[in-house]
Formats: structure tokens, C-alpha cells, sequence
């Protein structure tokens, strides 16, 4: 038969709606693909889900960094061939057979070196009629985490070790005095001497870790404490340089700076200058006498880069990363020995952080070593609040 205009105009309206629906739907999907990938991108957890073969269907880039991999490279692909890690694969399966979500904690090497710490999360996904569907896991790198944790720990066993030692020799000291060690007066003076060296050595400890502390808590805060204006760099040199010039003379080391460009930079005056006193102590402590140690400042591309240049030892290179570490010596008896408190450089790093700058080291054993600080001229800053 033939369709008269009418019916043929009323299928093309229908077929137009329906049309119109689809396009809307597809474009609703479109929009929620978009919305969950830009929310999948943006999440710090790795996420990943697997149907019940075991393929990928979802990885987003955290969960591709997290074990070493690309995206691209892990979806579609089955999980033992994309993280080709049994431990993960075993807690998957796991939680396909689990009424429950589970979490586990897992040590991951990637890319064959790095050790990173993982928790994973994750349940058994379920359709609308309860049948098994596939897995979900979110992985969390908690590595950091644990490195924090494990300098904590150290940290607190350092601070009581490096107490008791000298309270140690305090408490023994007096002992013997009390027990009439202290009748002969030669005795008497040498023990007290010694008595005194353990509480300088105690009470430089405690200093160091209140200024630490202190430091560390407006690095966190902000550095409300501390107050920023233009300081001139030359005169800021020539105040540390004044404070070692005796002690320097007395160990026949020859302390010097260059030329320092007229300048002043946005700092706080006195962290700076306590950031440089500390690496100008440790470069007179360690150097023999009849050695040069020089202090160099030079500004270019806005920032003032400041070196402590000295002729000592140097640093072997495996202790190079961990000398802004608290408490780390590199030769533990010298350094009890000429008064360190193994704080210094762990200050200096925390300083050139509220200072939003820099410290680093470059070393050659038996070469000397070469300390620089980077500061910016001028300090960004909100503008001030109106008054």
C-alpha cells in the first residue's frame, strides 16, 4: 500500500524525536565518560577494576605510576601480564571469592629497583542481581609515609642515645667524687672540667633541637615567626666572618671571602646568618691547619648563590645523601670529639626551606667540599592584607 503525507510526516516527526533522544542520551554518556575520566585523572589513589576474566578495565595514571607503568600499556591487557606482581594478583582473587572488602599492605619493586610501600583497598564488584562482575582495588603509595615514620623512630632513639651518653659520663663523674675521688684538688679540677665539657655538650644538644624544632614548626606554619626585609648580603658575610675570624687564626686556617656585590636581599636576617654559621663551623672543625676556607656569594637570574668552600677531608660519596639527615655523622667519635651535635646541617636544610631556598654539597674525599646556599633576591609574596 502506499502512505498517504499525513503518516509519513507523522513517522518522520517520531523518527526526528527519536532522534533527538538518542543524540541527548548519547551526549549524556559522552559527558559522564568525560566527568569519570577527569575524575579517575585527578585522583592521587591509584585506581584499578578488572572484569571476572581478570582483564583491566579501568587504570587510571596514579595506579600506572604507582607500579611503574603507562596507562596505554596496561588497559585491556590481564592483570598478571599488566602488574606483573603475584601478591597483587593473589589479593584480586582474593577479593572475587570475598563477601567483604579487604586491605592489605605489600611491598613493590619497580622498574626493578625501586621499593615502594602499597596499600590496597578493594572489593568484589556485583551486579544489580548480586552475580559477581569483576574487582575494584584503589592502591595508596605510602612509601613516604613509612620514611617518615622510620626517621621518627630513629630520630627518637638518636635524641636518647646522644642524652645518655653524656648524662651517663655526668652521673659516673660525680659518683667518683662523692666517693672521695675529689680529695686530691688536681683530681678534683679534672673531673669538674670534664663534668663541664658533658653539660656544654648537653646543653649545645638541647639548643640545636629547640632551634630545629622551632624552624620545622614555622616551615609548617608559614614562618610567621620570622620576619623578611632587605638584608645586605656583604655585611652578612662579614658578621659570620667576624664571629670565626679568632678561631680560624688559632687553628692556622686562613678564612676569606671575595668580592660581594652591594646588595641586599629579602631575607630573615638572622636565619640566614645562622644557616651560614653552621657551615662555616663544620668547614674550620674538619679542616687541618695551614688550609684556606673561603666563603663566595655571586647573584645572577635573581637568586644569590652563597658557598663555604673548604680544603678538608671532604664527604665519601655514600654518606652524600644523607648528611642534611639529623643526627648523621659521618665519623661519630670526631665529632662528639670536636663538639658537634650532628644537628647542624639538618638546621641549615630546614632554614633554606622557610627561607624558600636551597642547600647542597658537592664533595671529593681528601678534596675539601663545597656547601652552597641559593636564596632568592626578591621573596614572592601575597600582597599585604589592607589595613
Amino acid at each position: 500500500g502506499r502512505f498517504d503525507t499525513a503518516e509519513l510526516d507523522g513517522l518522520a516527526e517520531s523518527m526526528n524525536i527519536m532522534a533527538a533522544e538518542l543524540d541527548e542520551r548519547i551526549r549524556t554518556i559522552t559527558r559522564q565518560k568525560s566527568e569519570l575520566s577527569a575524575i579517575l585523572s585527578s585522583m592521587m589513589e591509584g585506581l584499578v577494576a578488572v572484569d571476572k576474566s581478570e582483564n583491566i578495565l579501568i587504570v587510571n595514571d596514579a595506579a600506572a605510576e604507582i607500579l611503574g607503568r603507562q596507562p596505554a600499556d596496561m588497559h585491556g591487557k590481564p592483570l598478571v601480564e599488566a602488574v606483573r606482581n603475584s601478591r597483587i594478583v593473589e589479593f584480586v582473587r582474593e577479593l572475587s571469592n570475598s563477601q567483604t572488602p579487604m586491605s592489605c599492605e605489600m611491598t613493590i619493586v619497580v622498574g626493578g629497583f625501586v621499593e615502594k610501600s602499597v596499600e590496597l583497598h578493594g572489593a568484589a564488584l556485583r551486579g544489580a542481581d548480586g552475580e559477581r562482575r569483576g574487582v575494584l582495588v584503589v592502591f595508596h603509595d605510602i612509601s613516604e609515609l613509612r620514611r617518615l615514620e622510620t626517621i621518627r623512630r630513629d630520630f627518637v632513639a638518636n635524641v636518647s642515645h646522644e642524652l645518655r651518653t653524656p648524662l651517663t659520663s655526668i652521673k659516673g663523674f660525680v659518683e667518683t667524687l662523692l666517693d672521695g675521688a675529689g680529695n686530691d684538688p688536681e683530681d678534683r679540677t679534672h673531673f669538674l672540667e670534664i663534668i663541664r665539657s658533658h653539660t656544654d655538650r648537653l646543653n649545645a644538644i638541647i639548643e640545636d633541637l629547640l632551634t630545629l624544632s622551632h624552624v620545622e614548626q614555622q616551615e609548617i606554619i608559614g614562618g610567621d615567626d620570622f620576619v623578611f626585609e632587605p638584608s645586605p648580603l656583604a655585611a652578612m658575610i662579614s658578621d659570620v666572618v667576624s664571629v670565626f675570624e679568632e678561631r680560624a687564626a688559632g687553628k692556622n686556617i686562613a678564612l676569606k671571602h671575595g668580592e660581594i656585590a652591594d646588595i641586599s636581599i629579602d631575607t630573615v636576617r638572622n636565619l640566614f646568618e645562622q644557616a651560614l654559621v653552621n657551615l662555616v663551623d663544620n668547614a674550620i672543625k674538619y679542616s687541618a691547619a695551614g688550609t684556606v676556607v673561603e666563603i663566595g656569594a655571586q647573584i645572577e637570574n635573581g637568586s644569590a648563590t652563597i658557598s663555604v668552600i673548604d680544603q678538608g677531608a671532604g664527604i665519601p660519596a655514600e654518606h652524600l645523601p644523607r648528611i642534611f639527615e639529623r643526627f648523621y655523622r659521618i665519623d661519630k667519635a670526631r665529632s662528639r670529639k670536636l663538639g658537634g651535635t650532628g644537628l647542624g646541617l639538618a638546621i641549615v636544610k630546614h632554614i633554606m626551606k622557610v627561607l624558600g631556598g636551597t642547600v647542597s654539597v658537592k664533595s671529593e674525599q681528601g678534596r675539601g667540599s663545597i656547601f652552597t646556599l641559593v636564596l632568592p633576591v626578591q621573596r614572592e609574596r601575597a600582597d599585604d592584607p589592607v589595613s
